[in-house]
């Protein structure tokens, strides 16, 4: 793991010498740099230079090996201790005087080792630890030197940053959770007092190596380096000190990351991502839900662009007419073609109550017969009843029964009424009574790269209504309704 380790210490603004000690502690014995108990723990020479040493054998449990198991996530060694694993035990006796040792995990939740005393003591290790003012333990995770988290200093033990950079999730629960406890009672019980934010990031550059930089406008809290994957995703996590905003409250909203200015930076030489830590629609948690110890808060966003969003043809209303509709149901800008990326469809032409209407298309479909149109199945959709074609019929329309989630009736002919409505709605000034389609309805479907409706000379289109078709000029009652061979123009519509 190439990673950076950055301690607030080092920044501005923050009083030099703090340290943010391991260990939570109800008293005020570890909470400052400046505590004068704080300096024996750290300076006492004389247990430095002659202690007496005691053996001891103790339990040491972990969060969720009884009732809280769920806390963690089942996929991580979190709750099992492994080969290597260390108790760093401390405390003070009224007869020993102040005492300190690193105790071997031996299986289970057993741990044994050597405890030095600052004055000789006749009894025990474990009667030490029961009669003792106060004693502490916090668990040294196998390999943890390597990460240079946590510094042990006999008697005592140096302050460690507000967050830690892993590449994996695992990594950062076993060595950042700083689990620790504030008391001797048969045994220790060993709780974290970090979260973990377990990061996913995708819509970066594939097999590239990021920096990535937890930070605000004064400090950065944590960097380090990740690898992303074939697909441009990179994963890793951070464990977090829970008081780093609101100390010396036990836990924090990250809402008040999120306030505060935080934010993730992922960069590489050609890009320089920032991420809000949170998502504005959903936060992680809430004022209510706050930041907690031992969590595990799985953080997933896009570094890729994010396109505009658009209205759904649900939403549509009168002022929509001539909007333009793509395959995926959005409502674009009329007299202009769909954005790359898009299919258009066709335009708005009719509204109904309740977001519904008729979507009239943008090309044609096949030419075809009266009686063939009138054979296919009758369908009612946005209070209009229309014509179904079949697939055959279609020509090169492609056949659609949804635009995104919303369902539509599929290609059909509409009725006369309906027409004369839509070349209305589209802003139709034809001489015809009633108005047929002009070169303002063609300018409609044009411009939003359709194809214009022919001049209809002699020709025209038919519609639903037996009796009746259109051409630019006129609407017409057709003598040739019953002749199987006529064939005339189809200009589909869509219900929805």
């Amino acid at each position: 793991m190439n990673s950076k380790i950055l301690s607030p210490l080092r920044r501005d603004g923050y009083k030099a010498g703090m340290i943010m000690m391991l260990i939570a502690l109800s008293t005020m014995l570890l909470t400052t740099a400046c505590s004068s108990d704080n300096d024996v723990i750290t300076n006492n020479e004389n247990i430095n230079k002659k202690g007496y040493e005691i053996p001891v054998t103790l339990n040491a449990t972990r969060q969720g090996d009884a009732t809280t198991r769920a806390t963690y996530n089942p996929d991580t060694r979190m709750l099992e201790y492994s080969t290597g694993d260390q108790l760093y035990v401390l405390g003070n006796h009224s007869t020993a005087g102040m005492f300190y040792g690193t105790l071997e995990w031996k299986g289970g939740i057993i741990f044994s080792g050597t405890i030095t005393t600052t004055n000789q003591y006749s009894g025990s290790g474990v009667e030490l630890l029961s009669s003792s003012k106060w004693a502490r333990a916090i668990l040294l995770p196998a390999g943890y030197n390597n990460y240079h988290y946590i510094t042990i200093n006999n008697p005592g033990f140096s302050g460690h940053p507000y967050a830690a950079f892993a590449t994996s999730k695992a990594t950062a629960i076993e060595q950042f959770s700083n689990e620790s406890a504030s008391g001797y009672n048969n045994g220790f019980e060993l709780l974290p007092q970090n979260a973990i934010l377990n990061f996913t990031i995708t819509g970066l550059t594939p097999n590239t190596e990021f920096a990535v930089e937890l930070w605000n406008s004064y400090y950065s809290l944590v960097e380090g380096n990740v690898t992303t994957n074939g697909s441009g995703t990179a994963t890793f996590a951070i464990g977090i000190d829970i008081s780093m905003c609101k100390a010396p409250a036990t836990t924090v909203d990250i809402d008040d990351l999120y306030n505060k200015g935080w934010d993730l930076r992922i960069k590489d030489n050609n890009n320089d991502y920032v991420l809000r830590m949170l998502d504005d629609n959903n936060p992680l948690v809430t004022s209510s839900k706050p930041l907690v110890a031992g969590h595990i808060y799985n953080i997933t966003r896009s570094a890729a662009p994010v396109g505009p969003t658009y209205p759904s043809i649900s939403t549509v209303t009168t002022s929509d007419y001539g909007k333009v509709v793509c395959a995926a149901g959005h409502l674009h800008d009329a007299n202009t073609p769909v954005p790359s990326g898009c299919t258009g469809v066709g335009v708005i032409a009719k509204v109904t109550d309740g977001g519904h209407g008729l979507i009239m298309s943008l090309q044609d479909a096949d030419e075809n017969s009266w009686t063939l149109i009138n054979l296919c199945t009758s369908v009612t959709y946005a209070g209009s009843t229309m014509k179904l074609l079949a697939d055959w019929m279609l020509g090169s329309l492609p056949s659609y029964t949804s635009l995104g989630s919303i369902a539509v009736s599929n290609w059909c002919v509409a009725s006369k009424d309906d027409y004369i409505a839509m070349f209305q709605n589209l802003g139709s000034q034809s001489n015809a009574d009633p108005k047929s389609y002009d070169s303002n309805v063609n300018a409609k479907i044009t411009s939003a790269g359709g194809k214009a409706l022919n001049d209809g000379y002699n020709w025209g289109y038919w519609c639903a209504t037996e009796g009746w078709s259109f051409c630019n000029w006129s609407w017409d009652i057709e003598s040739d309704h019953n002749d199987p061979v006529v064939s005339k123009y189809v200009r589909p519509v869509l219900g929805f």
